[in-house]
């Protein structure tokens, strides 16, 4: 949330200081890359809401539990899932690391 929330200030930010579509390509690309990103973490964010009402639910029924962790498609979507947030962690830090370098 607070990532979109950012998002938006910084799109705001960039219009009050004449970046924007109508301008060079390197402030539209930068609009569509961000905006790119934010449907990725929302449907990354869809996807997580999925997955913990799916768990919350099988709580409820031993044999709904046992079919979720024992059923090797359900594993993998989760499994997949952790892989995905361990890749962006990854990312970021990486990208954290060369804005420092780079501005340094």
């Amino acid at each position: 949330m607070s990532f979109t929330a950012f998002q938006f200030k910084g799109w705001q930010e960039l219009s009050n200081s004449g970046v924007d579509f109508t301008g060079l390509p390197a402030g539209s690309f930068l609009y569509l890359l961000s905006g790119i990103h934010l449907v990725h973490l929302a449907g990354a964010m869809v996807y997580a809401l999925v997955l913990l009402v799916l768990i919350y639910n099988s709580e409820k029924d031993e044999v709904k539990t046992l079919v979720l962790l024992t059923n090797p498609y359900e594993k993998m979507k989760l499994e997949l899932f952790i892989i995905y947030w361990k890749f962006m962690d990854i990312v970021w830090l990486i990208l954290f690391g060369l804005f420092l370098w780079v501005l340094q």
